[in-house]
């Protein structure tokens, strides 16, 4: 279950920290130049920036909600099921 909800922890957190470091529009998870550094800039430049549908952070929104999703229904699954 942990593991399921780790990435949404961590997505919510390094975006909590960006916001509070350098603020809504200038956080190092607005603009991702560690994502396009890491990756030597080979996906377009509207992937890395911003929050539009089909950027990096919001893919990455996605996916950390579909994970803590499973995870919280496999976990309340297995107790509602004994009851």
């Amino acid at each position: 279950m942990i593991l399921l909800w780790l990435p949404m922890a961590l997505d919510g957190g390094t975006h909590f920290i960006s916001d509070m470091l350098g603020g809504m529009m200038a956080g190092f998870r607005y603009d991702n130049a560690w994502l396009a550094a890491l990756t030597s800039s080979t996906l377009p430049d509207w992937f890395y920036a911003g929050n539009a549908l089909g950027s990096f952070n919001s893919d990455m929104r996605i996916l950390s909600g579909i994970l803590f999703g499973l995870g919280l229904v496999w976990f309340a699954f297995r107790y509602w099921m004994k009851v």
